[in-house]
């Protein structure tokens, strides 16, 4: 085949070979797994936020996972009372991923409350009411924490503050303030959940014809000029 001819040929090949190729399908990921475990909270389907949370954590650890799967102990309450310290553990790990955060510190009191770690949860309520302190929700979970640990008064000035910064809190503040306890909504979620994850993109492949294509290129570079160097003699 003439230099000419050859040299086009290798260089379409070239071109062909460096095109961006189509996706290809991936497996199910961690974010995959994530959102549907998010669209699953929403329906308050906990057996399934367990699934999806664990099948994304299995992949890679992430704040949301755990709070998620915190949140789906919690509220089934799985296998008993080894529910809670199993909500109160993805909690831990959640703070270590992002510490000092509301939701994580919520779920945490939570679950510490519910084992009847009083002083625990009182410190992470705080912690929490530190975190956002215009969450009424958390100052009235700090209160029927305090109160729980036999610190009344306290209780009281938490409850204030939740009836400050909310009004429906007012009716128990002055239910509290007549002598009768605080009812806290052991089940109730914290005024705002967890963020949904972001979509990650994972490395992008190396098209494997992509040394190929360049291959080509350079051979076709070469001929064309070998071919005009033959003209050029002739």
């Amino acid at each position: 085949m003439p230099a000419g001819p050859a040299a086009f040929a290798l260089a379409a090949l070239g071109l062909l070979a460096l095109a961006p190729a189509a996706p290809r399908a991936q497996p199910l990921g961690a974010d995959s797994a994530l959102q549907e475990a998010l669209e699953e909270a929403d329906k308050n389907n906990w057996p399934a936020v367990l699934g999806k949370a664990g099948a994304s954590l299995a992949l890679r650890d992430s704040y949301e996972g755990r709070v998620l799967r915190a949140r789906a102990y919690f509220h089934h309450a799985y296998d008993g009372e080894s529910g809670f310290p199993r909500a109160a553990a993805d909690a831990r790990a959640a703070l270590k991923l992002r510490p000092g955060d509301p939701v994580a510190l919520h779920y945490l009191a939570l679950s510490l409350g519910k084992q009847r770690k009083f002083p625990e949860a009182v410190e992470a309520a705080g912690q929490a009411v530190k975190a956002a302190p215009a969450d009424a929700s958390a100052w009235f979970l700090l209160a029927g924490l305090r109160e729980a640990a036999g610190r009344t008064e306290d209780g009281l000035e938490a409850l204030a503050a939740a009836a400050r910064l909310d009004a429906k809190f007012g009716p128990a503040l002055d239910a509290a303030r007549r002598g009768e306890r605080i009812s806290v909504d052991f089940d109730g979620p914290p005024a705002a959940g967890p963020p949904a994850a972001p979509p990650r993109s994972g490395p992008r492949d190396v098209h494997p014809y992509l040394l190929l294509g360049i291959g080509f290129t350079v051979a076709a570079a070469v001929l064309l000029a070998l071919g005009r160097e033959r003209k050029r003699l002739w």
